[in-house]
């Protein structure tokens, strides 16, 4: 019997790990943010108020480095999603996020722009050149569009520009995984979301 696959197969193959490995799910074995409970997700609507701490413009913006203490999640820092489900409806708390939950969900989502890294300005404006096609597509195809968003302590000096343009076009929901042991404090702010699952521990 043939060890080759037909085309028809691999292309079958394909379409089945592509969205995990682009995503960049974890392997097994390998702590990460989720096994310390470390992971929020605040999910924001057109029409409701937007913490001030987001929207904190900043004077200067450094170079960045290669930090290895980032919060980082191994998905692109910014992406573009289409869904047929509110994240809303999906993350109902923020807090705490499972590993397991936070997977089933992203390979569930049609992505349709992602940045690994967030850089500088010009990783901005490159993701405004972009949406407007991509958000018109979605329109036609009838799906919800949201911006995933991973903030840290170098992403949050684009924080304002990227919820502005969230607001300029549209965008259904804006999707914030932070840690929640560092600032901003998100959690004491007006939520969608119900809260918490279980107390946080002090």
């Amino acid at each position: 019997m043939s060890g080759r696959f037909t085309r028809r197969q691999i292309l079958k193959m394909l379409s089945m790990i592509l969205p995990a490995s682009a995503l960049g799910f974890r392997s097994e074995g390998a702590q990460d943010a989720f096994d310390k409970e470390l992971v929020c997700v605040h999910i924001f609507q057109p029409g409701f108020k937007i913490p001030d701490p987001l929207w904190e413009r900043y004077d200067s913006i450094p170079v960045r480095g290669n930090p290895p203490d980032l919060f980082n999640l191994k998905i692109p820092e910014l992406l573009l999603c289409s869904t047929n489900k509110y994240f809303l409806s999906i993350f109902e708390y923020f807090w705490p996020i499972e590993r397991t939950e936070f997977n089933d969900t992203l390979r569930k989502v049609c992505v349709e722009y992602q940045k690994l890294k967030i850089t500088g300005k010009s990783d901005v404006s490159e993701f405004s050149r972009n949406l407007e096609n991509i958000k018109a597509e979605t329109e036609r195809n009838m799906r919800n569009t949201a911006i995933i968003f991973t903030l840290n302590d170098f992403t949050r000096f684009f924080v304002a520009d990227i919820l502005n343009l969230w607001q300029t076009y549209g965008i259904n929901e804006f999707v914030l995984f932070k840690d929640p042991s560092k600032p901003p404090y998100l959690c004491s702010y007006p939520s969608l979301q119900k809260g918490f699952k279980r107390p946080p521990p002090i």
